[in-house]
């Protein structure tokens, strides 16, 4: 009718590293040997633990990640003030005629004219679908530096304006399996349908861009680029007389200043930190809820335990540091190995809320990294102080008599 006696204690392995276990105080080494000997315990704190915060952690990465999406493509990738973009019917003149209102307004410091038109791009290798794209074709490929910065994400380092071949931008690239060297067929619905050599994948966040030469696209389409765009750096003064004198050109479709277009966009990711908000909350109640659980358990499946320790004279405080350092020790194993997973799950994430024509930052804050632990620090406090409660109502007679 007794239970089965336990099985005989063997020593765990931080016991068998000499020169540490020995310069270890008792209470350092009760606590260590407990957390080794009960491995299901162990395994299921920190497997639950570290769930918690890979939530957090993903939670407070996406919202690093939504909104550094306007910073990163219009501050550090499109360093441009202003667009402009003309009706197709326009001509070059007219084109022509804006640019000298630009220059003479005061108002701009540099600008370049450009070709911009949506076309469809495959990879002609591999059966894939197609993907819209714009392509642009500058006047001068090392004067739009200046206004659209060539980099790889990873590396930081510039990318080499294309010559012989078109450069593209990273999503295009994962979307069509492209890397330099490659091929790319360009077409313009059913009228034209061109191949050429990807030279280089370059930073973008929004939109799918392929930039080629204007000699390279005189070359394969047999006439310069009909220039019906241009990109403007401003210097800051008012430029509502500029703007009424642009606007008034009848071959003007639209003048965007930069700021608005982030603005605008700004106002639409807003709506999204309310679902990333919900994230966390809900991640914290998690961890709240799991390490709570957890908690009772460790002290339900030890009470008689527990109830000799305090026969032996344990005060209330001593028995609750004997459970509970065993519970901060795997607190912060699994908080540890939380944020590790959480990197991998953030970028899961990120990756399935991705469409084909947005790319998230990919970049976690350190911050974020902080808030998740100090979180999860938090949270074990709490439920400390709860169980600790419990451990006060433990009663010795019942405890040690409960396998009569």
């Amino acid at each position: 009718m007794r239970p089965k006696s336990p099985k005989a204690s063997r020593k765990t392995l931080i016991e068998r590293i000499g020169f540490f276990w020995k310069r270890l105080s008792f209470t350092q080494k009760v606590t260590l040997r407990n957390i080794f000997r009960y491995k299901k315990r162990f395994y299921m704190t920190i497997a639950g633990i570290a769930g918690c915060t890979a939530l957090l952690l993903t939670g407070f990465g996406l919202r690093d990640s939504v909104s550094a999406v306007m910073g990163l493509q219009y501050g550090d990738i499109d360093i441009y003030d202003l667009s402009i973009t003309f009706a197709d019917s326009a001509k070059q003149r007219d084109v022509d005629r804006v640019g000298d209102i630009l220059q003479s307004s005061g108002n701009v410091t540099g600008f370049i004219k450009l070709r911009e038109k949506t076309m469809d791009a495959l990879n002609p290798d591999e059966n894939l679908a197609s993907r819209q794209i714009i392509l642009m074709a500058p006047e001068d490929m090392d004067k739009l530096g200046s206004f659209v910065v060539f980099r790889d994400r990873l590396t930081k380092k510039p990318v080499t304006p294309p010559v012989g071949g078109v450069l593209i931008t990273e999503k295009l690239s994962k979307l069509l399996d492209i890397s330099p060297g490659d091929p790319i067929q360009i077409k313009d619905g059913d009228k034209s349908s061109v191949t050429v050599t990807v030279t280089g994948i370059t930073e973008n966040y929004l939109f799918n861009y392929i930039y080629m030469p204007a000699s390279l696209y005189k070359q394969l389409y047999g006439a310069p680029p009909d220039q019906n765009g241009i990109l403007a750096l401003l210097n800051g003064n008012n430029t509502a007389v500029m703007t009424n004198d642009i606007l008034n050109e009848k071959s003007v479709n639209a003048v965007t200043f930069t700021q608005n277009t982030v603005n605008n966009f700004n106002d639409i990711l807003s709506n999204l930190n309310f679902v990333v908000l919900v994230l966390i909350v809900s991640a914290g109640a998690l961890a709240f809820v799991v390490l709570m659980n957890l908690s009772s358990i460790n002290i339900s499946e030890r009470m008689r335990e527990l109830a000799t320790i305090q026969v032996l004279g344990f005060y209330d405080n001593e028995v609750s540091a004997y459970v509970f350092r065993e519970s901060a020790v795997l607190t912060a194993i699994g908080a540890l190995a939380g944020l590790g997973a959480g990197i991998g799950l953030h970028l899961y994430v990120l990756l399935s809320a991705e469409t084909d024509i947005l790319m998230f930052g990919r970049d976690i804050q350190p911050l974020s990294f902080v808030y998740a632990l100090t979180l999860t620090i938090v949270f074990f406090i709490f439920s400390n102080a709860f169980s600790s409660r419990k451990l006060k109502r433990i009663q010795m007679i019942e405890a040690l008599k409960s396998v009569e």
